[in-house]
C-alpha cells in the first residue's frame, strides 16, 4: 500500500490551512484483517491523513525548517467508521507554528460529516534525512 495519504490538493493557505482528500481502495490489503466482513479504514490511518495534510500545509508555507513530523496525538475522536471507496475531505488549521514545532486541529469529513478530530504537534525532520523522490513527490502533488 502507498503510504501518502493525500489524493488532492483541494485549498492551501500555507502556514494557516489545508483542505485535501483521500480515498482508500477496497483492494487495500488492510481490509483483509480489520475487518473480515465489516471492512472500517483503522483510525491510526485516518490520524495520519490529517497528520500529513498538516504537514504539507507546513512545509508550503517554510521548507527550511524540515519535513514536519507527527509528534503528539491530542483530543483525537472518532465518530463514525468510514469504510473502503469513501472519499475522506481532511481539512486543517494550524495554530502554533515555530522554528522547531509546530500545533495543528483538524477533521476528517465524509460527505460533509465529521468522522475524527483531533489536535496534534509536529516536530521537524531535516531534509537531508528525506529521500529526494519523497520530496520531489510531495512538491509534485502539491501542484495539482
Amino acid at each position: 500500500m502507498r503510504f501518502v495519504l493525500v489524493d488532492k490538493v483541494l485549498g492551501l493557505e500555507p502556514g494557516l490551512r489545508i483542505e485535501t482528500q483521500f480515498t482508500f481502495p477496497h483492494t487495500a490489503e488492510i481490509f483483509l484483517d480489520h475487518f473480515p466482513g465489516f471492512p472500517v479504514v483503522p483510525g491510526v490511518l485516518l490520524t495520519e491523513c490529517l497528520a500529513q495534510a498538516g504537514a504539507r500545509c507546513l512545509f508550503a508555507e517554510d521548507e527550511s525548517r524540515g519535513w514536519p513530523m507527527l509528534i503528539n496525538l491530542k483530543k483525537v475522536k472518532f465518530h463514525a467508521w468510514v469504510k473502503p471507496e469513501q472519499t475522506i475531505t481532511m481539512r486543517v488549521a494550524i495554530g502554533v507554528s515555530r522554528s522547531q514545532y509546530a500545533t495543528a486541529s483538524g477533521e476528517c469529513l465524509v460527505n460533509d460529516t465529521v468522522m475524527v478530530s483531533a489536535e496534534w504537534i509536529y516536530s521537524f525532520v531535516e531534509m537531508s534525512q528525506l529521500s529526494s523522490e519523497f520530496l520531489d513527490r510531495i512538491r509534485a502533488d502539491a501542484r495539482s
